[in-house]
């Protein structure tokens, strides 16, 4: 998805300053729900755009827990 994200950015030609919209913009409501829980109390708008992606990844993507993977093994 991310992939696809940049992909648009890069097609319409989003300026950097602009990133942080278009990204917040067309999310979608369940995820701008996330990332602005994850910004309290900070402005979501004001963030860095690499912060945003990176939090946005570690919620629904996080790192494996090892435990739980020794498990699985």
């Amino acid at each position: 998805m991310l992939n696809r994200l940049e992909g648009a950015l890069n097609l319409f030609k989003i300026s950097n300053k602009k990133k942080i919209p278009f990204l917040l913009h067309y999310i979608g409501p369940a995820a701008f729900d996330v990332i602005c829980n994850k910004c309290v109390p900070d402005d979501s708008y004001k963030q860095n755009y690499d912060a945003l992606i990176a939090k946005l990844q570690n919620f629904y993507a996080p790192a494996p827990l090892e435990i739980a993977e020794n498990f699985c093994f």
